[in-house]
């Protein structure tokens, strides 16, 4: 990043850098301490939750009729871990066998009608609809005309009201946002455990912890607000401790990642680490992979080949898993940089808004997201890129630029959409392609694109205090979607080219006054251009904007530099 030092922007409202963390964040020690802390006091009584006696007389009558029951998991790593705890929870723990899952092609989300012929050829009576199943009442009208019930156990907004007269006999609506339950920011697995402990616990059974691990891994993957849910942080504090993982995929997770019974998985380990594999599973993977991979979060206890091999569903889904991984990484650079390219070709950069259209299908409809996220960093304004169908409408996916910005909300306001479906600045969407124009006219007069600054915490001249570190680093753990990280801003930190060591593939340590700072995913290159024609006796000065991490001991991460000389 060039010119640091000019982009940065100094947030300090107090000289001591745990109380200016502390109120920048609008917390209060005791507050910060009590989400880090938060115990099963914070559990709320399932009591709020409308119809859920309905659903559970549902699904046990379903069992004591010896009824088919199918369960539709959406395809995001929260309908997966929700699909899954709720399978474990019929199968497993209650024994009955007639059970299935049906899993949607690419990103599809909700039950799809296609699907329909198959369940009542399979004599299905029950499905249930885990992470979804709040928004389209056509399924739920289809269904229940075929004489199928409907057990609905999700977290989205609520569009169907008003679609369940008529049929609300033969569907269980059982939703966080239903204006009775507190805490509206739970996942869709966490509504469901929340069901599966009631109906266990109905028929004088206890399920405690055991699927909690699954509950914590959907709130980071889902980005769950943790600011200010204490009951999202109390499943997160039981669930992360690997201790109480159960889940076969999990554990096999724990043990690629060389965790010990006493350590815990740490919110990046679940957002970066464990949820990147199931999303590029479901993104890129054949309906043989999602099986497989759905297979070992319900823990088939089966062998399976794998390049010549026997090995189980877990080993199998991780593995797999982290080369979809992979190849989603380069394939979303690669495209990233051929559509900057015809970008610059078409002058698109010159509007407001930019618009790619991708007339030809070069991009994997599965990836339209990740692509724009990539544009988005680099033009640091708004982005639209879909393809044409053959009504001449654009849809694919929307990214709004800064924290400040409801980019869902001022496209909504032209009235040229069809639709705007998502988060504020993270949304699929359709215009018909003769109203773009008019939209880019609306967006260039109407949105100001601000230069995007740097936020520090507390600027140092050439090193950092280790006190400060210290302080710093006891909240690792208070860090999420919600709650960012501090970051800060070391001038001119000087190392000696010969004091910095290369750990791994991409990492490298250096040390300032004591105290290991480590740079991870550094490009050869990058490092190249760091040292270029300096020898071992030499010294390299540096800007570096930091954070304070425990990884490894306490540590400062550089998240980017400069060099100054």
């Amino acid at each position: 990043m060039e010119n640091i030092r000019n982009k940065v922007f100094l947030n300090s409202l107090s000289e001591d850098v745990e109380e200016n963390m502390l109120e920048i964040r609008d917390l209060t020690k005791k507050e910060a301490l009590g989400l880090l802390l938060a115990g099963d006091e914070f559990e709320e009584n399932v009591e709020h939750y409308k119809n859920l006696n309905k659903g559970i007389d549902f699904l046990l009558n379903a069992m004591a009729n010896d009824e088919n029951i199918a369960i539709q998991v959406d395809s995001d790593a929260d309908g997966y871990f929700s699909g899954a705890l709720v399978y474990q929870v019929i199968y497993d723990d209650f024994e009955y066998e007639n059970v299935t899952f049906i899993l949607n092609e690419g990103r599809e989300h909700g039950f799809q009608l296609r699907n329909l012929d198959a369940l009542i050829e399979n004599d299905i009576k029950l499905l249930i609809i885990p992470d979804g199943g709040s928004t389209d009442t056509k399924p739920l009208q289809a269904l229940t005309d075929k004489g199928i019930k409907v057990l609905i156990l999700d977290h989205h907004i609520i569009e169907i009201g008003e679609g369940l007269k008529g049929i609300e006999e033969n569907v269980a609506l059982i939703n966080n946002q239903d204006g009775s339950v507190e805490n509206i920011y739970l996942s869709g697995c966490g509504v469901s455990y929340k069901f599966c402990k009631e109906l266990v616990e109905c028929c004088d059974g206890t399920i405690g912890n055991k699927y909690l691990d699954l509950v914590a891994t959907s709130l980071i993957s889902d980005m769950c607000d943790m600011k200010y849910s204490y009951e999202n942080r109390y499943y997160l504090n039981i669930g992360s401790k690997i201790s109480n993982v159960t889940n076969p995929f999990l554990i096999e997770m724990a043990r690629s990642m060389k965790k010990s019974k006493k350590d815990k998985f740490t919110i990046e380990d679940f957002g970066f680490g464990i949820a990147p594999i199931i999303n590029a599973t479901i993104r890129l993977g054949k309906k043989e992979d999602k099986e497989n991979l759905f297979n070992a979060l319900i823990g088939v206890d089966e062998l399976i080949p794998h390049r010549g091999k026997a090995i189980s569903y877990p080993s199998k889904a991780r593995l797999v898993g982290a080369n979809f991984q992979k190849k989603q990484r380069e394939g979303k650079v690669k495209i990233a940089e051929m559509v900057k390219e015809e970008i610059k070709e078409e002058d698109l950069q010159k509007n407001t808004v930019i618009i790619y259209i991708d007339r030809e299908e070069k991009i994997d409809k599965s990836l339209r997201g990740l692509i724009c996220n990539q544009l988005l960093d680099f033009y640091e304004r708004p982005i639209l890129l879909g393809g044409v169908d053959k009504n001449g409408f654009i849809r694919g996916s929307a990214r709004g630029y800064g924290e400040q910005m409801n980019f869902k909300s001022i496209c909504e306001k032209t009235g040229l959409f069809e639709y705007t479906n998502g988060h504020d600045n993270a949304f699929g969407f359709s215009i018909k392609e003769d109203k773009i124009k008019e939209f880019l006219e609306y967006a260039n007069k109407n949105i100001i694109i601000k230069e995007k600054s740097i936020n520090v915490e507390k600027i140092y001249d050439e090193f950092v205090p280790k006190d400060d570190v210290k302080k710093i680093v006891s909240y690792e753990n208070l860090w999420s979607h919600d709650i960012k990280p501090p970051l800060y801003l070391i001038k001119n930190a000087i190392f000696k080219v010969g004091d910095i060591k290369k750990i791994g593939n991409s990492t490298y340590e250096f040390e300032n006054k004591d105290i290991k700072i480590t740079k991870y995913f550094c490009s050869k290159k990058a490092f190249e251009e760091l040292v270029e024609e300096k020898q071992d006796d030499d010294y390299v000065t540096l800007d570096a904007l930091v954070e304070f991490r425990y990884k490894f001991g306490r540590k400062i991460i550089i998240k980017d530099w400069e060099k100054i000389k």
